[in-house]
């Protein structure tokens, strides 16, 4: 009985990290090598380590998609809920059901399920942000599909996600947060700061020690003791989160433990 119900939280995702210092230049490659035209979207999947694709934790896929100066990623719709956000670039946009909507440096982007969406990059530096979808939870469902616009115009529209939501947590250089421990997943990306994070997945015997810069990532399994630690001298941590709360409230209410 406990092997199909365990007496509590038993994720299958480990405490992962990417260092953006490796990832870009690897990505900035991959483009280079492939077209958009053939890949139709160039992203690099942050797999957790202990499982497969597109798994990034037990619930949320995470991956760094890039476009180059010019380039357009054509029009799709599919039904996994997506959430961006801006790493570099100033110039780059997505349309979502007809709306365009600029990126810049920080900032969050929804695209609804079902939504018709295609990005660009008007600038002439590569736009380059971190992809957040609900994306493992329709691999259970037969209904995870993707369609192409054969038009290059589509219907206008709106919606709002009922499964992954987003966060940002600011901390103050030389402090510590309190230990949290709770039944969500969470993919963190570090936008300003240094520091480190203290993580203790269920499947872990002792806590990782994870540092972290600016443009980093990192995974947090469900039911983690976790805390984050500002670097005394560089300013403000400022740490940028996707979850799957709103997910996990929906199919149950379980009160956090923190």
């Amino acid at each position: 009985m406990d092997r199909m119900v365990p007496p509590h939280p038993n994720p299958k995702a480990v405490t992962t990290s990417w260092d953006y210092s490796l990832m870009r230049p690897a990505l900035i490659e991959a483009s280079e090598i492939v077209s958009a035209e053939e890949a139709e979207r160039r992203v690099l999947i942050l797999v957790n380590q202990s499982m497969s694709a597109p798994n990034t934790t037990d619930t949320i896929y995470a991956g760094l998609q890039v476009v180059l100066p010019g380039e357009t990623a054509p029009a799709h719709r599919h039904r996994a809920f997506a959430l961006r956000f801006i790493i570099e670039g100033s110039e780059g946009y997505t349309a979502v059901e007809g709306a365009k909507i600029k990126m810049s440096k920080g900032d969050v982007i929804l695209t609804p399920s079902w939504h018709w969406h295609d990005h660009g990059n008007e600038g002439s530096d590569p736009v380059i942000w971190l992809d957040a979808l609900d994306l493992p939870l329709w691999q259970f469902l037969p209904i995870n599909i993707l369609q192409q616009f054969e038009e290059p115009r589509y219907p206008n529209g709106s919606g709002l996600s009922q499964t992954i939501s987003a966060q940002a947590e600011r901390i103050i250089p030389g402090h510590t947060t309190d230990l949290n421990q709770d039944v969500f997943s969470y993919v963190y990306h570090v936008y300003q700061g240094h520091g480190f994070s203290m993580v203790k997945s269920p499947n872990d015997t002792i806590a990782k020690k994870i540092e972290w810069g600016p443009r980093d990532t990192f995974a947090v399994p469900a039911w983690s003791e976790v805390s984050h630690t500002c670097s005394l001298n560089g300013g403000f941590a400022y740490l940028f989160a996707v979850n799957d709360i709103p997910m996990i409230k929906a199919l149950t209410f379980i009160k956090p433990k923190s």
